[in-house]
């Protein structure tokens, strides 16, 4: 519409058509298109609404078209050259006759003037309340607010030859700047631009696969450019002319080789599977042998002229089972769905020759089955009813009841048994003794501990020599004692004399010398025998000059006796002189 004027208005211009476009949220698509058909100015009998595979079309008798296109959602009002343009339309999008101040014109002629009041204006022309809106947004302008973004989009290469037609200064101020819902999703916008383009003729290859892509139902393909109006279907197919419409569209067209199935369906089908369609609604191509019953046998055949006919099934001869278990014989059954009967094996109770044993009063006859036998098999069980009750037992606290069969092979009686022992019973070691705690033998699980006795302990395992002692030690924690040899509080002198503590040897070496060996009360550390004390005397250096050694010879004494051989004489001058015996 003109800028200078309010409302939605559909003005007579030098072109056969005039288009304006309405791009709405998905999830409101009726509720909108209820509004804008409620809103023209003229009756509602007479309308035509048609859905051509592409697009729904709803002719109006004032010779106004709406299409609102499946894959983009845009609604396009179509005004043409010989449509009713006595009366000015009115309704959510305002009215047509240059007047600003009398857009908030309800149905019952009401002017909304308080803008707090602007829910009562919407809801006055809805058709269905399945919707709620609550604010209209003031008109805002790209002078005033920020379109730098929309002019970015649209000044990309691929848009290019559409600015000339559509420009896109005019298109972010008038459609881009007035709606949030294009801020936050730019293809929409994208898509709606590119649809002005289109009524020009103009084809935009915009879409990628990584970019704003159209996803398109099973069997269909996007295009970016659609020429035909009308989608070709198995109905239309044998008076379908490739006819155009009057501008370009982007759409979900049947890949090469298919066309739609029905009008209202997406389904894409060979033109070969339109011969026939089923009582479900499902393409059958001609010669197409098909079971229409849900859960019986109703065989249909499509012929080539399109008829639908009954036909008889074709059952093969199959080979017949082997029955192998006892009393199955082979019998005919149809199955859900099937039209042939099929040979199973099934059993045939009287061929089963049943032996029922005779049970006692406390048992009861059961029936079992074997997997290779079809024929029951009957066996006597116990029948637990029949027994007494049996009274509960008082069980200590280390017991717990159980039931028993005892006397009475099919009846239980209640016994108290003990828990597992959780402590083991001790292994005693040599010389103990496994004892039993009295205090506790009348309990499960009594307490068991080991008592040494050293009487029954093996005898010493060893002998000592002469200058050792057999000793016994005592292990903390163990019963029989370790021996062991010690060596005696002795000394022992070159590995042969024996020696006690305070005890002395002599040995005479080279004549003059004495050797005396005492044994110590302490101990050598190193030979673990007592200590020694060893000294040596030079018995002849105690004779004087006139005198001669003379050995001992007692072992109890070390030195010997010095004997005088000569007389000493001492002179006047100091000087000591030797005299022989008998010298004078």
């Amino acid at each position: 519409p003109p800028a200078s004027t309010s409302g939605l208005c559909f003005k007579k211009l030098n072109v056969t058509t005039q288009t304006y476009k309405l791009l709405i949220n998905r999830l409101a698509r009726k509720v909108v298109v209820d509004a804008v058909i409620q809103s023209l100015p003229f009756s509602k009998e007479g309308l035509s609404i048609q859905d051509t595979g592409a697009m729904y079309v709803i002719n109006t008798p004032a010779g106004i078209s709406i299409k609102w296109a499946h894959v983009t959602g845009i609604i396009d009002i179509q005004y043409g050259l010989h449509s009713n343009t006595s009366m000015k339309t009115e309704g959510l999008c305002g009215v047509c006759n240059g007047d600003p101040t009398d857009d908030l014109k309800m149905q019952n002629r009401t002017i909304i003037t308080n803008m707090e009041e602007i829910e009562m204006f919407i809801k006055s022309w809805e058709i269905e309340k399945s919707l709620d809106v609550t604010t209209r947004r003031p008109v805002k302008n790209c002078t005033d607010d920020n379109c730098t973004y929309c002019i970015e989009l649209l000044n990309r290469s691929i848009f290019v030859p559409c600015h000339k037609k559509v420009s896109p200064q005019e298109f972010c101020e008038k459609m881009w700047i007035n709606s949030t819902y294009f801020w936050n999703y730019e293809c929409d916008a994208l898509s709606a631009y590119v649809t002005l383009c289109n009524k020009h003729n103009i084809c935009i290859k915009w879409r990628t696969p990584d970019y704003c892509s159209l996803s398109c139902p099973e069997g269909k393909e996007y295009q970016p450019c659609v020429q035909p109006c009308e989608a070709k279907t198995c109905l239309n197919k044998w008076f379908y002319e490739d006819s155009s419409c009057s501008y370009l569209r982007e759409d979900c067209v049947c890949k090469n080789g298919t066309i739609l199935h029905r009008m209202d369906s997406d389904l894409c089908i060979p033109e070969e599977k339109c011969t026939c369609t089923d009582n479900k609604g499902q393409p059958r191509s001609a010669g197409e042998i098909w079971n229409g019953s849900m859960r019986g046998c109703c065989m249909y055949n499509c012929l080539e002229n399109g008829s639908v006919v009954a036909v008889e099934p074709e059952c093969n001869e199959d080979p017949p089972p082997v029955c192998e278990r006892e009393g199955e014989v082979i019998v005919h059954v149809i199955e859900e769905r099937a039209c042939c009967p099929k040979k199973v094996c099934e059993c045939n109770m009287s061929l089963c020759d049943a032996i029922i044993p005779t049970c006692k009063p406390n048992e009861k006859l059961v029936v079992g089955y074997n997997p290779l036998s079809c024929c029951p098999q009957y066996r006597c069980e116990c029948n637990p009813s029949v027994c007494l009750n049996a009274s509960q037992l008082d069980c200590r606290e280390d017991q717990f009841i159980v039931e028993a069969k005892q006397d009475d092979p099919c009846c239980f009686s209640y016994l108290c048994v003990c828990e597992s022992c959780i402590e083991p019973v001790p292994l005693c070691n040599e010389g103990e003794i496994l004892t039993v705690d009295l205090n506790t033998i009348h309990y499960c699980c009594p307490h068991y501990y080991c008592v040494c006795d050293e009487n029954l302990c093996s005898e010493p395992p060893m002998n000592c020599t002469d200058d050792m002692t057999l000793v016994k030690e005592k292990i903390p924690g163990q019963c029989c004692p370790e021996w062991h040899c010690e060596k005696d509080d002795v000394c022992i002198f070159q590995e042969v004399t024996v020696l006690n503590p305070g005890q002395s040897v002599i040995q005479h070496l080279d004549g003059d010398l004495c050797y005396t060996v005492q044994c110590l009360q302490e101990k050598d550390q190193n030979t673990g025998y007592n200590a020694m004390h060893f000294t040596m005397v030079n018995c002849s250096q105690q004779c004087e000059a006139h005198q001669i050694y003379i050995p001992s010879s007692s072992h109890q004494a070390c030195c010997g006796t010095c004997q005088n051989v000569s007389c000493p004489v001492h002179t006047e001058n100091g000087t000591l002189i030797a005299y022989e015996v008998s010298a004078s």
